[in-house]
């Protein structure tokens, strides 16, 4: 407990006190830590009366932990997307990322796109990727929304995502 009561104590020096408010620390008491002597810091620090408690909430904790991971596997998959020429239409679709954030995190990233569309595929590349879409899809019941396939189609075959998405989903619409 001694960081903390340090931490609440640089706090309320540093003109924090809503940190301290969030803690539970009435005016009097953070008007009182704040006109601390060394001695009494010192004193209050070494004290054997538990007068500072800390409890974590294991629920939340878990939860944001969770949230974390999910924003940093998303974060991955937004970075690799852009990588392999996602559209904006595309990074709205998957992610519901705004045009604006796109162009910053293409600018952040170092991805540069070229002005206009881009260039059709060839009918061999077409054959090819829809071989690889059909080699992946076993049961039959893989979904145009399949972000990862193809995603691992666009890298195998050094094509842009967005020409394998709109084949995916011109073929799922017939």
């Amino acid at each position: 407990m001694n960081t903390l009561l340090i931490q609440i104590v640089l706090d309320i020096k540093s003109g924090r006190v809503r940190n301290c408010d969030k803690l539970g620390l009435r005016e009097d008491e953070i008007l009182a830590l704040n006109c601390l002597t060394i001695d009494e810091l010192h004193y209050l620090i070494n004290t054997s009366v538990p007068f500072l408690s800390f409890r974590i909430h294991h629920a939340n904790l878990n939860n944001m932990l969770k949230q974390a991971r999910n924003a940093q596997v998303q974060n991955r998959q937004i970075s690799r997307a852009l990588h392999l020429g996602g559209s904006m239409e595309l990074m709205r679709y998957f992610f519901g990322l705004p045009s604006w954030n796109v162009a910053a995190l293409r600018r952040l990233s170092g991805v540069n796109v070229g002005q206009g569309r881009n260039r059709a595929l060839t009918e061999k590349q077409d054959l090819a990727v829809w071989l690889q879409w059909r080699a992946l899809d076993t049961d039959n019941r893989r979904s145009p929304d399949d972000l990862d396939v193809m995603m691992q189609i666009a890298e195998q075959q050094e094509i842009s995502l967005t020409s394998v998405w709109h084949l995916i989903k011109e073929w799922s619409a017939t």
